[in-house]
């Protein structure tokens, strides 16, 4: 089956699916709540939502032309349950930042990055970038 991913509502039931992995898509779609909110939607309450998408220190995260969202590893912690401001309620499970470069990991940068992200984000990101970012969700309903 294909379907647009930019019109909604997707064409499944609701709680269709017990895991939903969207890898490298996220960035490409304009409305992030709107996708996310979907998501909720067709994945089953306990059920996972993975999201693996370019860190915004990336390089070919800003290369790519048909991205519309550069984002951090912190970018879906508010759609976390006690949000009222948001539909969809997910519980973070995994996060982690990946660097594609074998060294950063030897120096411990993978480690510190992931330890300390809002300090590493906030002043490190662009000196010491990383590749990608990879969420494990549970949907809460």
């Amino acid at each position: 089956m294909q379907h647009n991913l930019l019109i909604f509502p997707y064409p499944f039931e609701d709680s269709a699916f017990d895991l939903l992995v969207c890898r490298h898509c996220i960035e490409h779609l304009p409305d992030t709540i709107a996708t996310i909110n979907e998501f909720h939607r067709i994945v089953k309450a306990g059920g996972r939502i993975v999201l693996e998408y370019p860190h915004f220190s990336w390089h070919e995260a800003y290369r790519h032309p048909q991205h519309c969202h550069w984002f951090s590893s912190g970018s879906f912690d508010y759609f976390h349950p006690a949000n009222e401001h948001y539909t969809a309620k997910l519980k973070m499970l995994k996060k982690m930042i990946y660097f594609g470069n074998t060294m950063m990991k030897i120096l411990g940068v993978q480690f510190f990055a992931n330890r300390f992200r809002r300090l590493w984000e906030s002043k490190l990101a662009f000196i010491l970038p990383a590749t990608v970012v990879y969420l494990e969700m549970e949907v809460v309903k």
